[in-house]
């Protein structure tokens, strides 16, 4: 009966646990929403929000990036200050299925917030 007991805290403790790592999760800004203010159409398809899950990238992402530009030449001095870089983040960390010109093709106000969003997220 005490193990049972026991047992049912520690389900309840780690139920609470969950709640709280969620709540520093939206807190912290590992996952940002981007609502465009006129909605942005790219190759027939219409966006109003984005969201971009920061805390799903891994080590992995990181190396597949850096790869990415130096197979194409670009150089990567300090990746959380390249706009390159930056934007390719972006690409793996959102929730859609997006392409890096899809990115590129944002408004100029809409991608300058988001580059800020994945800077900070990387510089913090």
């Amino acid at each position: 009966m005490t193990n049972e007991k026991n047992m049912n805290i520690g389900v309840d403790e780690f139920a609470v646990d969950t709640t709280e790592r969620a709540q520093e999760k939206a807190v912290s800004g590992d996952v940002y929403t981007h609502h465009f203010e006129k909605p942005f159409v790219y190759e027939g398809k219409t966006y109003e929000k984005l969201s971009f899950d920061f805390a799903a990238l891994t080590g992995k992402d990181f190396l597949k990036i850096e790869q990415e530009m130096n197979m194409q030449g670009l150089a990567i001095v300090t990746p959380e200050y390249s706009t390159h870089f930056i934007a390719r983040v972006a690409v793996r960390a959102c929730n859609e299925k997006i392409s890096l010109d899809l990115i590129e093709a944002l408004p100029m106000k809409d991608f300058s917030i988001l580059r800020g969003q994945v800077k900070d997220f990387l510089t913090r």
